[in-house]
């Protein structure tokens, strides 16, 4: 699996690490703690959480577009 991090990550070492090499998923993990929990979105989760952050306002996002709560975590 090959991970990269934003570019908007900056050098503050608090951001996370995505992998995108799953056909239908998208893996996410702490980029402090490579060897930690990894939760696996489906390509529909993952796009639904990128809008909702990039929306103007995140709770007003979030109250309209509830998130089903079903991220796989794999440790």
């Amino acid at each position: 699996m090959r991970w990269r991090k934003s570019s908007y990550s900056g050098d503050t070492g608090n951001c996370v690490e995505v992998s995108s090499d799953h056909r239908k998923r998208v893996a996410v993990r702490d980029s402090k703690n490579p060897s930690g929990v990894v939760l696996i979105f489906d390509r529909t989760e993952w796009a639904r959480f990128l809008t909702d952050i990039r929306a103007p306002t995140m709770e007003a996002s979030l109250a309209c577009s509830p998130m089903s709560g079903s991220g796989e975590r794999l440790v």
